[in-house]
């Protein structure tokens, strides 16, 4: 959330000459967050008018110490310093001026809004190091866009040309190896052309990856354990952006801290002025500091984006994948469950009653069995449902004008019954791994998605601890 420090005249002026403060605001997105000094116990004394006591003008001294170090500190964490000097004619702020300078060190953009002639602000220097000069708070919000607009092509410029260039990189060198390594047994007189067969290749993984290909190898990728970082991500991370949305950008530790205590001498009663005796004590302390920055060295609301996708396919993968996949990913856990050889056949049988499997689906199935000899000619009428004898269990399904009768073998001859199961089984689950297809393809999508913007975050990453090290060295 950008920050925008609302500098301008405090000492000398009334709470209600602070209402432009209130006015930026509203002309501002409410997106944005401010700090206001006027608000943060502010002196509107003007004191060289004044006289006052040697423990006052010590008082007023450690006064403004503690407003300088706090408004510096808080300058520097800005993103933009707006100065309005307005109606300010005849006294320089030079509150604000100091506030202008120490922006212009720390590299913030500086709006400054007055009059366009004859203000006492009107200077050479300030004109010279504002980013934008603007002439009323009506055109405030066009001011702010435009300084952002320098701000970014200015400091994000490096960034803009360093990640496009970094993520074209390692693409290269990825077709380079995939290239090298590729198992593409046609010969190819020139490197070129092995090298777009690699590109093709790739794109066909990345396209339509073998993991997401079918239902059946869906199943383990959302159980990973990166499945559950997704999800836990997509949980969390709004309830922890409420929580810390005030919270600054760094922790700061004292350590190596200096106390100085200083005592005034007493001052006897004043009997004119009816005034009793005074003393004085005075205490201040020193540290330096340790700052550990809690920001994120990426984009946390790209990985959520990312994780909310992941979710939505978690939740059409729970929904849409078929029952048969979901209860036997395999043939091992197909045979865990303990059914008897001729279950398979209800299965099959099954494939026909549920009413969101296509026709093609089964009719496929189907007519790999009529090929393996699976399902033989029949003059039987096709049956409702499977039929139970003492031997086997049967189907008599219509193919093709043709009926057929498919049903477990009788005997157990040399395995015969579980080389036949587990051969039907596999034929059963491809069926089911085909159906669907729509769902499936909006899973397809919805990961590819979640894919390539983590992948644009695992380079963020890669590009901030890249730039970390080269500061180190």
């Amino acid at each position: 959330m950008p920050l925008i420090y609302l500098s301008g005249p405090i000492t000398g002026t009334s709470a209600r000459e602070d209402n432009w403060r209130v006015a930026a605001r509203r002309k501002l997105s409410p997106a944005f967050a401010f700090f206001d000094p006027s608000l943060q116990s502010p002196d509107r004394r003007v004191g060289y008018l004044q006289s006052s006591t040697p423990s006052e003008d010590l008082e007023r001294l450690r006064h403004g110490k503690f407003i300088a170090d706090r408004n510096r500190h808080q300058l520097a964490k800005s993103d933009v310093l707006l100065c309005n000097f307005l109606h300010t004619k005849d006294r320089v702020s030079i509150g604000s001026v100091g506030e202008i300078h120490w922006a212009n060190a720390f590299n913030i953009p500086i709006i400054i809004i007055r009059e366009r002639q004859g203000n006492v602000h009107d200077h050479a220097i300030l004109n010279a190091i504002a980013s934008e000069l603007c002439f009323n708070l009506m055109t405030l919000a066009a001011c702010y866009l435009e300084c952002l607009t320098r701000k970014g092509n200015g400091a994000s410029h490096n960034e803009l040309i360093m990640y496009p260039a970094f993520v074209a990189l390692f693409l290269v060198v990825l077709l380079e190896g995939l290239a090298l390594l590729s198992d593409i047994k046609k010969p190819f007189p020139r490197h070129v052309d092995r090298l777009k067969a690699a590109t093709v290749r790739l794109y066909d993984l990345i396209s339509s990856p073998p993991f997401l290909r079918h239902w059946q190898f869906m199943r383990p990728f959302f159980s990973l354990t990166v499945a559950k970082l997704f999800i836990t991500w997509f949980a969390v991370v709004p309830v922890a952006a409420h929580l810390l949305s005030k919270a600054p950008d760094t922790i700061k530790v004292p350590q190596n801290c200096n106390w100085t205590v200083e005592l005034g001498p007493i001052s006897g009663p004043d009997d004119s002025t009816k005034t009793p005796s005074k003393n004085w004590a005075n205490a201040e302390s020193r540290c330096a500091f340790l700052e550990f920055p809690i920001a994120l060295p990426f984009n946390w609301q790209l990985l959520w984006f990312a994780s909310f996708l992941f979710f939505m396919a978690f939740a059409i993968y729970s929904i849409a994948c078929p029952g048969f996949i979901k209860r036997y990913p395999n043939y091992t856990t197909y045979l865990s469950i303990g059914h008897a050889v001729r279950w398979i056949v209800w299965e099959f049988h099954y494939m026909d009653t549920d009413t969101d499997t296509p026709d093609g689906v089964r009719n496929a199935v189907e007519r790999r069995l009529i090929t393996k000899k699976y399902a033989e000619p029949t003059s039987e009428p096709p049956t409702s449902e499977p039929v139970v004898t003492a031997e086997s269990t049967y189907v008599v399904f219509r193919h093709e004008n043709q009926n057929y009768r498919f049903g477990s073998p009788a005997e157990n001859i040399d395995g015969r019954q579980r080389v036949w199961e587990q051969d039907v089984f596999w034929e059963v689950l491809g069926g089911w791994a085909k159906s669907r297809p729509l769902f499936a393809r909006t899973i397809q999508g919805l990961l590819l998605s979640a894919g390539l913007i983590t992948f644009y975050i695992i380079c963020e990453n890669i590009w901030a601890a890249l730039q970390y090290i080269f500061r180190a060295i």
